[in-house]
């Protein structure tokens, strides 16, 4: 079953962006909501390049294991079709330990996968900057009892976009402050030769052909 924000939980991510987005009608909240999914979704499933190469090595040794089993098993004196099937699945075991060598060997030295928890900050934030909203944080002044707590819109965004979605594990206020000053590098790092006004959206785009591939 697809996941959704409850009502209050969509209140508290269009308050947020009525207060932090300088244009709050041009948020996506489907395309929120989409990443949302794919990050539950993607989540379970992620595995570090180190097991992925580990897993291919595994199925390349047990092929190499097959085949060694069947020489034993299926002697060359023994002749007629089920010799000649013998000698298919051998070739094609052998193709198969290869391309499972090929694979583990790519899985450490190629393009790493996304990590899921990495894209969906960056996500939700892309889906913020794109209607307007800054990335910057605030701290309560010294006058309460909570002074130097961090706060402003899109600190109460990412918490409302955050919590319902990774429950336990969604960062704490430390942890999205570096959050914002990661993405807000990125973005810093790709207006560099763009013109200001198309950087953040370029990097969105990046973000989201991602999701469409």
């Amino acid at each position: 079953m697809a996941f959704d924000f409850t009502e209050a939980q969509w209140r508290e991510i269009r308050s947020a962006v009525r207060d932090g987005c300088a244009q709050p009608a041009r948020f996506k909240e489907r395309l929120l909501l989409g990443c949302a999914n794919w990050y539950l979704d993607y989540r379970p499933r992620y595995r570090s390049a180190s097991a992925r190469s580990a897993a291919w090595k595994r199925v390349a040794r047990l092929m190499r294991q097959t085949r060694a089993a069947m020489a034993i098993a299926d002697p060359m004196e023994h002749l007629g079709p089920v010799f000649e099937d013998s000698v298919e699945l051998d070739r094609r075991l052998e193709r198969g330990q290869r391309f499972a060598d090929l694979r583990g060997r790519e899985a450490v030295a190629g393009v790493p996968l996304p990590r899921p928890r990495a894209e969906y900050f960056r996500d939700a934030l892309s889906c913020w900057t794109d209607a307007g909203g800054r990335l910057r944080f605030s701290r309560v002044g010294p006058e309460t009892k909570e002074h130097g707590r961090l706060g402003g819109p899109t600190v109460r965004y990412l918490q409302a976009v955050t919590r319902p979605v990774m429950k336990s594990e969604a960062p704490t206020l430390e942890g999205i402050r570096n959050i914002i000053e990661r993405h807000a590098t990125i973005v810093r790092s790709l207006n560099t030769g763009i013109h200001p006004d198309h950087g953040e959206k370029l990097l969105s785009y990046l973000l989201i052909a991602r999701r469409l591939v």
